[in-house]
């Protein structure tokens, strides 16, 4: 079956057109090139997921062939800034799926066995609904899978055809993940466990870290983030004088649209600013923006408390100085 674009319907657009802000939203889905709700995003995805299965199954792929079955680790699909920043949707088999679900940043070690599947698409225009890759993951033993923390990594073509896929490539983007057993979870918005603030409910405040440890938990931003004399600009901003700077002003780096409307409000990095923002950065900058649709590309929080002024003790030891 060859799927090449879907569309949504009237009423679909109609949400779409009145709910770009509506409370509740999953609007860490929303995209650029797509200039639709969360809750459009969820109707598209799911009348257009037989069609998108049917194509991966096409071929001989045995995750592909299987995880129909498994149940899914987000209440909706999300674009969490990775993958191209395609829409995801991740399922788990039931040997990994209650650990998965924990969604732990504190070392977790998932059983062998486990299977992951995401599916992707991505979404232009009014609701033109585009398939992607199936991504693959099968946890084995460190003696299978030495130079991958045990993972194993596969692509699924949406008619069915495998696609070459570079086990150290995939594996240098899920090292970001260290702490998560190299696992990227959906974003904060769409788990199954989020429980969205209450407004006017009191902000946790920043203490002082410990910049030893701080240093050995940034290890997990190192893939995305620089520091040091030698830094450049990389998948993230170099962080070096990062305390104390205005948001989204590091020359050279193309910020998203929301760190750029913050730094137009005046957002500067003080260490209170970076607590909260560490937490969760994409309710962040719903919040300090006070607009639903704004998010972030950082795909990872620390819910820590102790482990973002860590953090942020140890990146204010790095000079602004390259």
């Amino acid at each position: 079956m060859k799927i090449n674009k879907f569309v949504l319907g009237a009423a679909a657009l109609a949400i779409a057109a009145g709910c770009a802000g509506a409370a509740g939203g999953l609007t860490d889905s929303l995209r650029a090139d797509a200039d639709i709700s969360a809750a459009a995003v969820n109707e598209l995805y799911e009348t257009s997921r037989t069609a998108l299965m049917a194509g991966y199954q096409q071929g001989d792929n045995p995750i592909a062939a299987e995880y129909a079955s498994w149940e899914g680790t987000a209440t909706g699909p999300a674009a969490p800034g990775v993958h191209s920043k395609r829409y995801m949707m991740t399922y788990v088999n039931t040997v990994g799926h209650s650990e998965y679900i924990k969604y732990s940043s504190q070392n977790p070690t998932m059983p062998i066995g486990t299977k992951i599947a995401k599916e992707s698409f991505t979404v232009k225009g009014e609701g033109e609904f585009r398939p992607g890759p199936l991504f693959t993951m099968e946890k084995v033993s460190a003696d299978e899978a030495p130079d991958t923390n045990g993972w194993l990594y596969a692509r699924v073509n949406t008619n069915g055809r495998p696609m070459r896929t570079s086990q150290k490539f995939c594996h240098s983007c899920h090292e970001a993940f260290s702490t998560q057993d190299s696992l990227g979870y959906p974003v904060r918005q769409v788990r199954l466990d989020y429980v969205a603030p209450v407004a006017g409910a009191p902000v946790a405040s920043v203490a002082v870290g410990d910049a030893a440890k701080g240093k050995e938990v940034f290890e997990t931003c190192a893939s995305c983030h620089q520091v040091g004399p030698d830094a450049q600009n990389a998948f993230g901003p170099v962080l070096n004088g990062i305390v104390g700077r205005d948001a989204g002003s590091y020359a050279g780096y193309s910020y998203s649209a929301g760190l750029k409307a913050a730094r137009e409000k005046g957002l500067v990095w003080d260490e209170q600013r970076l607590f909260e923002w560490l937490e969760d950065p994409s309710q962040f900058l719903k919040t300090y923006l006070e607009d639903d649709s704004a998010s972030a590309n950082m795909p990872i929080g620390f819910a820590d408390e102790d482990t973002r002024n860590n953090v942020i003790a140890y990146l204010a030891t790095v000079s602004g100085e390259n």
